[in-house]
């Protein structure tokens, strides 16, 4: 019989061995299904969630960080280790005082990849980056504030910290397709469009940036395309970057080819830069420097960028029919830029220095037949002769200079001039010219001139002085071949005016000119006496010359009018007493010749001679009524006896102290002065 106890002890272990087996497989089940929910919930998640949810939320923070209007059409953001970010159909607006063009920037397609690591070393490192039909509207509005002046960001921004580690932003590579920039600015004359895409080269197979501009700039017609090489190489600091530029905006042609170290941080550059056009002045849109008008020109030379200076460097070439050379360096990073230069020229024609008085380089333009008989037919149309061209203030006011320029020989059929050196430094629009010297034979000319022109109106103060000038060079010049001496003497001028014409019409000074110890040809003297018996044995060397004793001129100046003081010619055969003067304002002539004959000579009409007119077209006619019998030179010396003993400390500064003045005075001074003044006649 079996005993009852034992079915009891084989069930109870069982029922707990199920009891513990039960209990444990309802956990484990639990933590499955909550395992497989998430990764459900994740996959729906993943299938479902559209990043465009958060558009609203991106928009609302760019419009308020830029304080204009920001739309996205799409978002979308690819995770990982270099997530991608894309985004579509985004537009920055404009002001609303453009109410022509709504939109500033409207970009069709924008993807990036980052490249997350390098946020914690304070670089932002782009992978990727792609754009796709891009384009947009900059200039600037009624009130002339630019477009791209956010000024609700410049609001926001924080004073940069100077112990903050800087933020870089390196692009690795880029993808540019069909797009386009337009630019619009009528303060500036300007309405073009720049077109930028990246290409296939084809002699490498790497991606390149390629960029056009075309429409018009200050004024001007404008075409230009810059090819750079690969954006990759923007991020590789042991590989140059290679660039080619070519760009027309009128007549300026401009050419740049050479490779760019760092471009991204401004490392460095090995240019070969080359500048081609109708003038130098034309190159202020360009560059922002101001120069002066000049003949067509060549220059080549190479740019660099080094200690925050950009420089074109050994550039050489020709400006007319002068060579050119020398560097020009620029800071850019003063309130206005600050341009230094060391400029030279073996030769120059002179002509090609008009622009530097606001006159028109003519000469310059002898390669040009047409041109040049355009050029005079429009001077011939002039009222005037003195340069009206007005000075550029905004110009002289852009840029601080510090210039040197030495010119080694000067070539001129109307001027004496040898060479030149000049000093040039603008500071804000105040103008030193100290010195400008000119040398002529063994005698120079040094100028200091000082123009104010912070104001609109350009004040001007010049002091000239004149030291033993070479009298054989200067008549020369005005083709009169016979004849020596020295002049020397100082003139001083201060007077306002924003042209050459201006300034001498309202201007206050004096010149004291001095010569002596020399010969003029004696035909000058005769025909000023209207000595036609005398002219015609000049004419044909009998005599030859006569000897210049002494001449005296002390000429103001006073609003404009120039009167002379004292103009007296002394040679041995006669004294030419000069009065009257011109006066600026309309270019007018109202002089006096009167010549006072030391020897008799029957065929000599003794008639004053009278200048009149205009610089442009002056009349030189005999006064019509005789003038009574004159006492000689003497006495006509005895006239200017005060005034010459007062010039006479300056003319010994110009001339020495062993002049024929000083004789002349003596002569003048002592006893019977009459007599000893003229000469004895021969026989």
């Amino acid at each position: 019989m079996d005993d009852p106890a034992t079915p009891q002890k084989a069930v109870k272990p069982h029922a707990r061995v199920q009891g513990r087996i039960g209990g444990a497989r309802r956990p484990v089940l639990r933590d499955l299904e909550a395992r497989f929910l998430l990764v459900l919930l994740a996959v729906l998640l993943v299938v479902l969630w559209d990043w465009n949810w958060f558009v609203p939320i991106v928009e609302r923070q760019a419009s308020t960080a830029l304080g204009r209007q920001v739309t996205i059409g799409d978002l979308d953001l690819d995770l990982g280790k270099h997530p991608q970010i894309t985004l579509g159909d985004i537009a920055i607006a404009n002001p609303p005082e453009f109410t022509g063009e709504p939109t500033m920037l409207h970009v069709k397609h924008v993807a990036v990849r980052v490249d997350l690591p390098g946020f914690f070393h304070h670089r932002v490192y782009l992978d990727d980056v792609a754009i796709g039909q891009a384009s947009g509207f900059l200039g600037r509005g009624p009130s002339g504030i630019p477009n791209w002046v956010f000024e609700e960001l410049q609001k926001r921004a924080a004073p940069p910290d100077p112990d903050a580690e800087p933020w870089v932003v390196e692009v690795a590579q880029l993808g540019v397709t069909s797009s386009e920039i337009r630019f619009v600015d009528p303060q500036f004359k300007s309405d073009f469009t720049v077109r930028f895409r990246t290409e296939t080269a084809a002699q490498t197979g790497e991606s390149q940036v390629v960029v056009e501009v075309a429409g018009t700039y200050s004024g001007q017609p404008v075409e230009g395309r810059l090819t750079g090489g690969s954006a990759l190489t923007l991020r590789d600091e042991t590989r140059p970057y290679p660039i080619d530029l070519r760009l027309a905006n009128g007549a300026t042609r401009v050419h740049a080819n050479g490779t760019l170290l760092r471009p991204l941080e401004f490392g460095g550059a090995d240019v070969k830069l080359e500048f081609v056009g109708d003038s130098l002045a034309d190159l202020f849109a360009l560059t922002g420097i101001p120069l002066p008008e000049t003949a067509p020109y060549q220059l080549t030379g190479q740019l660099d960028y080094s200690e925050n200076r950009i420089r074109f460097r050994d550039f050489v070439g020709r400006v007319g029919s002068s060579d050119l050379s020398g560097t020009v360096t620029v800071d850019p990073h003063r309130e206005r830029p600050f341009v230094t230069a060391e400029l030279a020229s073996r030769q120059v024609l002179f002509a090609d220095l008009g622009g530097l008085v606001g006159a028109t380089p003519g000469e310059a333009k002898a390669s040009d037949p047409d041109a040049l008989k355009r050029e005079r037919a429009e001077q011939a149309q002039r009222p005037r002769v003195l340069p009206d061209t007005p000075i550029d203030l905004p110009r002289l006011r852009a840029a601080d200079l510090d210039v040197h320029y030495k010119v080694d020989r000067i070539v001129s059929d109307t001027m004496p001039f040898d060479n030149m050196d000049v000093v040039l430094g603008i500071e804000n629009g105040d103008i030193r010219l100290k010195p400008v010297k000119f040398r002529v034979g063994e005698g120079s000319i040094v100028a200091n001139v000082a123009l104010d022109a912070r104001e609109d109106l350009v004040r001007t103060r010049a002091d000239v002085d004149v030291r033993k000038l070479d009298l054989s060079k200067i008549l020369e010049k005005m083709g009169i071949h016979k004849g020596e001496g020295r002049l020397g003497g100082r003139a001083v001028l201060t007077t306002s005016g924003n042209s050459v014409a201006q300034a001498l019409a309202h201007g206050d000074g004096s010149m004291q000119l001095f010569m002596s110890g020399g010969d003029v040809s004696s035909l000058v003297v005769d025909l000023a006496g209207l000595d036609f018996g005398n002219a015609l044995l000049s004419a044909i060397g009998i005599p030859s010359r006569t000897r210049l004793r002494c001449m005296v001129a002390d000429v103001g100046l006073d609003k404009g009018r120039a009167t002379a003081k004292t103009f007296l010619v002394d040679t041995e055969e006669a004294n030419i007493h000069v009065t009257g003067g011109a006066d600026f304002r309309d270019e007018s002539l109202a002089m006096r010749l009167e010549t006072h004959p030391k020897q008799l000579n029957l065929l000599a009409l003794r008639a004053p001679i009278n200048v009149s007119g205009t610089f442009k077209d002056p009349k030189v006619m005999p006064d019509r009524v005789e003038l009574a019998k004159r006492g000689g030179a003497a006495i006509a010396l005895g006239i200017l006896i005060t005034p010459l003993a007062a010039l006479l400390p300056t003319l010994q500064l110009g001339m020495g102290e062993d002049t024929d003045c000083r004789d002349v005075l003596d002569d003048v001074k002592a006893p019977g002065s009459v007599r000893s003044a003229a000469p004895p006649t021969n026989g």
